[in-house]
């Protein structure tokens, strides 16, 4: 494994993420899990753009339920009730030299759970709501 367990994924997709990765930032850099989750964020967000024929944003919202896309890690898909993604797990460990050895990976996208017990949605949304307003309106402490 690389650096990133990216860096050794042998899909097309993946490989053409790379490429224009290392074409912007250097032969000598990988991505990291939070540059794909960035790109197929982008991404997604063009699919319902385009799909919603609109910039709107109410209309691109709407439209983002459901999206799917191939990205460089698998393949990921917009929960219509959350907007969160099914993706698959993966369970990695630093090996030697700092290098991520992937353990395990789900045989599919699972579910997102952004919502778990023991609190109702509800209850999260009022949490998260308490800790931006303790914030001054930022998602995290200032």
């Amino acid at each position: 494994m690389g650096a990133t367990y990216l860096a050794d994924l042998a899909t097309p997709e993946n490989q053409a993420f790379l490429a224009r990765f290392r074409a912007k930032y250097g032969a000598h850099r990988s991505p990291d899990e939070s540059a794909a989750a960035a790109y197929v964020g982008v991404q997604l967000w063009a699919q319902a753009v385009r799909s919603a024929q609109s910039l709107e944003s109410r209309r691109v919202r709407f439209a983002l339920g459901g999206q799917e896309l191939l990205g460089p890690a698998g393949p990921a898909r917009v929960d219509p009730s959350t907007h969160h993604l099914f993706q698959r797990f993966r369970l990695a460990r630093f090996g030697r030299d700092n290098r991520l050895d992937l353990l395990t990976e789900s045989p599919a996208p699972i579910p997102p759970l952004p919502f778990p017990g023991p609190r109702l949605r509800v209850e999260w949304e009022s949490f998260l709501r308490e800790w931006q307003a303790k914030w001054q309106g930022n998602w995290a402490n200032p």
